[in-house]
């Protein structure tokens, strides 16, 4: 008997129309894409005193927007700031969730930033133009600020105790800026000593450390001695690199810790590291020429090893006076090429132009070389993109061999129309040799492009001049420029060519070129911080006087300040390019010159500290710019003090090397000691930072019924149930399955409440605290059920709720009118859980401990599905009842199994499934709480896949996946393919046939773009789109050493190749199609049954749920004991046609509901109209249950 019910069971689903199972789809998805936010927003215009007063008091009034109409109303995909408004004020509402989420905006053509100037704080304030508006005004926190006309801004206050956010109002004829300014403390640069470091403070501090020093045995400690009388000076070799035979010649400088020169004996040694050792020879004693200078020669031996560095030291008389440096020994030989540069005007060139390069070749002696040739090779480094359909690119696309001229740089040229008609970056190789077979190499990275699209930005001193150009014609075309900082916005439209000013705080410009539908061209970014000149501070004192030139190419603003000693001279903004000052000075005086600027969004200084330099020489050089080989030459230097007047008896050092070296200079670092008079410290005034008026408030959304209209809001699912003030509302959706499920959500005050325990037929279906994935969705039996709800405070009890076969059932509790409702009952409940609510939950859940073996694992029965996924805690899922038979599935630990459920048990997953010691679900006290729980809507239990499924797919695709064909390189005996694509098709895979050789056919996922190291000869594509139609190219050529380039215009796509689809049948559809074929195979009814006679009689109705009137999709309807049956569809209406006139027996079947026969008789031109209502019959299904993957008898 349970075969045959289970069988008729698995004809009736069968035999449901596609139609119902389309509906029934679309209506669970229906409710599944519902979202807890609506799909618009909009902006209310406020006054700007509105804004001010809500600003400080950190709210908005609803009740005050709830009256205005919106000044715009649009999608929220569309980001707000690209949404033009005019200037004003503005109010963004949005709903999410149960609330109305508002944030406030302000749109003004102002922008401001703060600069330091001196001990000052400057407000300065901006138009679109970058131009200072006239006629402002500007207040914080409500008290007017002064205007400083010197310095083009308002002076903000100085910084109080008190001060925090202050708020900024800056207003003009027609337009208002409200921002906040948030005060940061001071900076300080201290130049003094730190505490630490005065000597009496330090000796104390270091007592310890030099008591451990001594007893620890340091044997190169020695007090701070020899720290404090270290030699200090230079030594200078008569060359930078030598060779065997050569003089060593050296000058040394040496002067003590305070600058004087020694007048001391050195002992001079060097020290060299060779073949693992370290030797020393002594060089014998040096005596002074003039104190503290040091003259030496001495021939090289031969018995020093070549290629080594040496160190030279110059010991005084006590061990920790000494002074080194170091050389090289090399046998080196000069080349006789001593530069080779290649160049171009720019990176790149057009197809219709000649690309000119510039080749130029020096010796030793700086003359151009006499007898170079140089070989030129062009190669292809990347297609970019091609312009014919079919296109073939050589690996080397252009070569050529010049002597280089005597008289000048040698100029080259690459003809226009040389190249291929493609976009290709390119390497330029050239190789350099002399009639000494002296080789040099230089390459270029150059861009060939055959058509480009390009814009052009070029700058002036304060300006920007931009165009489009297409192939270097300059064209008209529309573009939008955006500059986006935190204190200066800009998105706009306009036309180019155009000339701009740039802005003072702007960092960079993004301007992209639209076509006629507003889609990008092209894009460039503009980023002035690597473009800007910045300004400059140059110390120019001379004399007895001190002096300063700024320089500001670009003209941008800047705050100068200037003190002297203790006070401040000077305070003003400057524009101009150049800015001179000087004063005349005495040796005491102390001067600190301070400029402040933007760059972009960062505030920049400059600082230069001015004082007479009456201790230092000015030594001016004189010599011949150029010498012949062999020629002398004269050196003439003119020493003066800073005065100008001449300088006797000064010690003057200079030396001589040949350029072929340069990379074995070494310049010694001068022993100058400065000594300026500092300013004990320097204060900068705390700075003021911006943030944006965009504080953001809730408040419940169904308060303000106007503004959720004109959200439309009022015509979402989702706030149509927050809205809705019945008590019970129930939204039913088609299932394939005739057990029907329910879902729970409970409503108050306008916001999803917190279900905590849900109980149907009086057992638990659904607890806060699991934690493992599964569906928010249960399965009942059809008929009336009684369901419970357990809130924070309250149980709520509905008795007759309808669950109706083959429906899924959403369930809405509006708590707020519920108590009215006959079928309710509200029982006041304590705000924790009892003990009895404690010991029924133990009963029905199961816990499973977490770790890494318990994550992933899959937990399955009849009625439920549930994963454990990264929760925290002891996983908790279920419900199940006691002893139901579980199946477990975890691929980490390679566990399947199934087991029977014990309550009050905990388990533990590893290689096998361990049941642990009884252990308390909820120990403790359980504190509930009056909070919003999300909504999951049209969840089902067969929502989920399977996970043995999943790996049976994930395991199909790996073998898979090995036989692409994956290369990344050619070499010279092969050619690549490149290929675009101009379908509108989804590409499923690509399969490269080469004519004759369909085994050895190359198949790829998707559409490849390069395909590497392809032999010659004929080949052909085939594409197969999602559809699994196929698209075959024409037969084409692939020639070797270099790119051929195809592009496919996919039209037609048709299931015509049988060869390419043997191909992919053999490798693809051999392991993916088998586990899609289903496992089971309907039997079909063979009873003979009457024919009916034809005639011209009908029948027809509509069959439908005797509790809900609803239309039931898919019922069988027949004539009994005929071969006459149809369905009923979607609407639930059938339909017999051409029939005779005769009495007739119809019989309604369905699973979940009771048979029912009506008679009638059919009359010829009658309404023979019979409808049906059926209810609802268990018998069938205590029998069978329908699971996600098959149907199974139901085990007692």
């Amino acid at each position: 008997m349970r075969g045959i019910l289970c069988c008729c069971w698995i004809i009736a689903v069968m035999m449901m129309p596609a139609r119902a199972q389309r509906d029934q789809q679309s209506s669970l998805h229906f409710l599944q894409n519902q979202k807890a936010f609506t799909h618009y927003k909009a902006a209310y215009r406020i006054p700007a005193d509105s804004m001010a007063k809500w600003t400080l008091q950190e709210r908005i009034n609803f009740d005050y927007i709830n009256q205005l109409q919106p000044a715009w109303v649009g999608y929220d995909s569309i980001q707000y700031s690209d949404i033009p408004l005019p200037n004003g004020h503005f109010v963004w509402v949005r709903a999410v969730a149960e609330s109305l989420h508002a944030w406030l905006d302000v749109r003004t053509g102002l922008s401001f930033n703060n600069i330091a100037n001196g001990d000052q704080r400057l407000l300065t304030v901006y138009n679109l133009q970058g131009e200072v508006p006239a006629q402002m005004q500007a207040s914080l926190q409500g008290k007017k600020l002064k205007w400083s006309a010197q310095s083009a801004g308002f002076v903000l206050p100085k910084r109080k105790k008190d001060m925090d956010d202050r708020l900024l109002i800056i207003s003009t004829a027609t337009d208002t800026l409200i921002s906040w300014l948030s005060y940061e403390p001071p900076y300080r640069y201290h130049y003094q000593k730190p505490l630490r470091q005065w000597p009496v403070i330090k000796q104390v501090l270091n007592t310890g450390r030099k008591i451990s020093r001594i007893f620890s045995g340091d044997t190169y400690y020695n007090s701070n001695k020899s720290r404090r009388q270290l030699y200090r000076g230079f030594v200078l070799f008569n060359k930078p690199l030598y060779k065997p035979a050569d003089t060593l010649k050296f000058k040394a400088w040496i002067t003590d810790r305070k600058g004087n020169p020694v007048h001391s004996t050195q002992t001079v040694s060097i020290q060299y590291y060779y073949k693992k050792s370290s030797k020393k020879i002594e060089l014998g004693q040096l005596e002074p020429t003039v104190p503290g200078s040091y003259h030496m020669s001495w021939p090289l031996p031969d018995s020093l090893p070549m290629d080594v560095q040496y160190e030279l030291y110059l010991q005084g008389p006590k061990t920790y006076n000494k002074l080194n440096s170091s050389f090289k020994t090399e046998e080196y030989q000069l080349p006789d090429i001593s530069s080779f540069s290649v160049s171009t005007l720019q990176n790149w060139w057009l197809r219709k132009d000649s690309l000119r390069i510039s080749l130029e070749a020096k010796d030793a002696s700086g003359i151009l070389l006499p007898d170079g040739s140089v070989e030129l090779l062009l190669t292809r480094k990347t297609l970019q993109h091609f312009y014919p359909d079919s296109l073939f690119v050589p690996d080397t696309l252009w070569r050529t061999k010049i002597a280089l001229l005597t008289d000048g740089p040698t100029q080259v040229y690459i003809p226009a129309y040389a190249l291929p008609e493609a976009n290709i970056e390119t390497q330029l190789f050239a190789q350099l040799r002399n009639s000494s077979n002296e080789l040099k190499e230089q390459q270029l990275t150059l861009t060939h492009y055959a058509r480009q699209q390009r814009i052009v930005i070029e700058r002036s001193s304060d300006s920007l001049h931009i165009r489009f150009e297409t192939d270097g014609v300059p064209t008209v075309a529309t573009a939008r420029i955006e500059s986006m900082e935190d204190w200066y916005n800009l998105d706009t439209v306009v036309q180019l060519p155009l000339s701009m000013r740039i802005h003072p705080m702007a960092n960079d410009y993004d301007v992209t070129v639209l076509d006629a539908l507003g889609k990008k061209v092209v894009s460039e970014n503009y980023d002035l911080s690597k473009m800007r000149t910045t300004p400059a501070i140059s110390n120019t004192s001379k004399g007895d006087t001190v002096s300063f030139v700024i320089s500001n190419p670009t003209g941008m603003p800047v705050w100068l300040a200037v003190t002297k000693n203790k006070g401040r001279i000077q305070r003003m903004m400057l524009r101009q390019t150049t800015y001179s000052w000087q004063q005349h000075a005495r040796k005491g005086d102390r001067y600190l010159v301070q400029v402040n600027y933007w760059e972009g969004d960062q505030e920049r200084l400059l600082t230069e500290r001015l004082q007479l330099q009456y201790n230092l020489l000015q030594v001016t050089p004189n010599i011949a710019p150029t010498a012949q080989p062999g020629a002398a030459d004269t050196l003439t230097v003119k020493v003066t003090d800073y005065k100008g007047k001449p300088v006797a008896h000064a010690n003057l050092t200079a030396v001589a090397n040949n350029t072929q070296l340069q990379q074995h200079f070494r310049y010694p670092d001068m022993p100058v000691r400065i000594r300026l008079k500092r300013y004990k410290k320097v204060v900068q005034p705390g700075e003021f930072d911006n943030s944006e008026i965009a504080f953001k408030t809730d408040t419940v959304a169904t308060r303000f019924a106007q503004i959720l209209h004109q959200l439309h809001g009022d015509t979402m699912f989702y706030y149509q149930r927050l809205m809705d003030t019945g008590a019970i509302r129930i939204v039913r959706s088609p299932l394939n399955n005739a057990y029907p499920e329910a879902s729970i959500y409970a409503i108050e005050k306008g916001k999803p409440a917190a279900i905590y325990v849900t109980h149907i037929n009086n057992l638990p279906v659904h607890m806060w605290w699991q934690n493992a994935i599964q569906a928010n969705s249960n399965i009942v039996y059809p008929g009336y059920s009684k369901i419970s709800l357990r809130t924070w405070n309250k149980l709520i009890e509905i008795d007759s709720v309808y669950m109706q076969p083959y429906q899924k059932h959403d369930v809405f509790i509006q708590l707020d009118s519920a108590a009215w409702h006959p079928h309710v009952r509200i029982t006041p409940m304590p705000d924790t859980l009892t003990h009895a609510e404690k010991t029924q939950l133990q009963r029905y859940f199961i816990q499973i401990e977490n770790d890494r073996n318990s994550s992933g694992a899959w937990l399955w029965n009849y009625s439920l599905q549930a994963k454990l996924s990264y929760a925290n805690g002891t996983y908790i899922a279920g419900p199940f009842m006691t002893f139901d038979s579980i199946t477990i599935y975890n691929s980490s630990t390679n566990l399947h199994t199934k087991f029977p459920f014990e309550s009050n048990y905990r388990y533990r997953i590893s290689q096998h499934l361990v049941r642990l010691e009884k252990t308390d679900l909820l120990p403790g006290k359980i504190k509930l709480r009056n909070q919003s729980m999300p909504w999951r809507l049209g969840d089902t239990t067969w929502h989920y896949d399977l996970p043995l499924a999943e790996k049976k797919v994930a395991d199909t695709r790996r073998n898979f996946s090995n036989y692409l064909y994956q290369s990344y390189s050619t070499d010279r005996r092969h050619g690549s393919l490149h290929l675009q694509y101009k379908t509108d098709s989804s590409i499923r895979f690509t399969i490269l046939i080469k004519a004759g050789q369909y085994n050895t056919a190359m198949v790829f996922n998707g559409q490849p773009n390069i395909i590497h190291q392809l032999d010659t000869g004929y080949y052909q594509l085939v594409l197969v789109d999602k559809h699994d139609f196929g698209f075959n190219t024409a037969p084409f050529y692939i020639h070797p050493a270099g790119a051929n380039a195809l592009r496919i215009h996919a039209t037609a796509f048709t299931a015509t190749n049988a060869a390419a689809y043997e191909i992919y049948a053999a490798q693809h559809r051999r392991e993916f199609e088998k586990w899609q074929q289903q496992s089971t195979k309907q039997e079909e009814s063979t009873t003979k049954i009457e024919e009916v006679l034809p005639g011209l009689a009908s029948i027809s109705g509509k069959v439908t749920d005797a509790v809900t009137g609803m239309p039931l999709a898919g019922v069988t309807v027949q004539l009994k004991n005929t071969n006459r049956t149809v369905s009923t569809g979607a609407d639930g209406m059938y339909q017999f046609s051409n029939i005779a006139s005769a009495q007739y027996t119809l019989v309604f079947q369905y699973v979940g509901y009771g048979t029912l026969e009506r008679q009638h008789f059919a009359r010829l031109y009658a309404d023979n109209a019979v409808d049906a209502a059926l209810h609802v019959s268990h018998s069938s299904l205590d029998e069978v249950v329908v699971v996600g993957y098959g149907s199974v008898k139901k085990e007692a």
